[in-house]
């Protein structure tokens, strides 16, 4: 009897406790001892439904007031990855597919650029004892407490774990003035209290990956306009979440043959994947070019595109620039 009871104790106290404030309607946070890498609680996962707040959450400036609003983002998903010893949490945060129709709508829209990326995810590392700390199953940033109070708050604690459907869970605790008044008369402080405000990202369900590759894409669209009654503006965008080798190959009369590249970089990082002779276009990434009409003597146009790690190119034979999809006029 008293070993069972000692057993019983024990597993009680491996399991995470549920907060007070816990909201009643979600299912219970879960992290048995036996799901834990190096005392913390193993977050690994895909998780959906994600915009900026979690990237703010977990980052190492994570203010309330100066970050708000906080889900500015398209919709992502969130791909987690705690290494074994429990040392290193790695956050990839990309858009899913509902969020990727509307960037690229977007996109389209309003003629953006590059600029449209910080609406967009991003890769991360995160490092124990650095960033994060751990304690009764629940993961604990270390950036997330302030040291005195900013107009009227305090933030104490973030912790971050798993509920019993697999779904990720955050709690961000925060000591704020309480107050009374009447009408609109100054209030007076009566005190302060601590206030969890919860947030939660359910786990990726099964299949939606296929969904969101088949979105992905490389288009080339025309405008509207004709420059000096000869040359039109192109546009090319890459919608494939991993940069696309690229070139553009325009065979004039008489077979004198010009190649055009990009030659750009990855959001900053040498891209190196590519074949010398091109250039490459990361996420969301657009190339403007004009291309000849062919009653000016323009040339033909040879668009061709692939991801690194396809054999052959997908080609886009352009004759007359006019044939081309044209980007949307209406901004409303």
């Amino acid at each position: 009897m008293r070993q069972i009871l000692t057993l019983s104790l024990l597993l009680l106290l491996l399991t995470a406790c549920t907060p007070p404030d816990y909201p009643s309607d979600w299912p219970g946070p879960t992290s048995s001892f036996f799901s834990r890498k190096g005392g913390c609680p193993d977050l690994s996962g895909a998780y959906d439904g994600v915009k900026s707040e979690l990237s703010w959450l977990l980052g190492d400036s994570p203010d309330f007031l100066s970050n708000t609003p906080r889900t500015a983002w398209f919709e992502h998903r969130a791909i987690l990855t705690l290494s074994d010893d429990g040392d290193s949490l790695h956050v990839d945060l990309a858009l899913n597919e509902r969020g990727l129709p509307d960037f690229r709508t977007h996109m389209l829209r309003y003629n953006l650029g590059g600029e449209a990326l910080r609406h967009t995810g991003r890769s991360f590392t995160l490092e124990k004892g650095r960033d994060y700390e751990c304690s009764g199953g629940w993961l604990y940033n270390i950036h997330f407490p302030q040291s005195e109070r900013k107009h009227g708050w305090q933030q104490k604690t973030l912790q971050v774990g798993k509920d019993k459907s697999g779904a990720l869970i955050a709690g961000a605790t925060i000591n704020q003035d309480q107050s009374i008044g009447w009408g609109d008369s100054p209030g007076i402080k009566v005190g302060t209290a601590d206030e969890t405000r919860w947030y939660r990202w359910p786990a990726r369900p099964p299949g939606a990956d296929e969904e969101l590759v088949r979105q992905q894409s490389f288009e080339l669209r025309r405008y509207w306009w004709v420059n000096h009654g000869t040359r039109v503006a192109t546009r090319m965008i890459n919608y494939y979440q991993q940069p696309v080798c690229v070139r553009v190959t325009a065979t004039y009369p008489g077979s004198k043959t010009v190649t055009h590249y990009h030659p750009g970089k990855v959001r900053g990082k040498d891209f190196e994947a590519c074949p010398p002779d091109w250039g490459q276009l990361g996420f969301g990434v657009t190339w403007n070019m004009e291309m000849t009409l062919p009653d000016a003597g323009g040339p033909l146009y040879r668009v061709e595109w692939q991801l690194p790690d396809q054999a052959q190119p997908q080609v886009i034979e352009v004759k007359d620039v006019r044939e081309l999809p044209m980007m949307p006029r209406d901004k409303s």
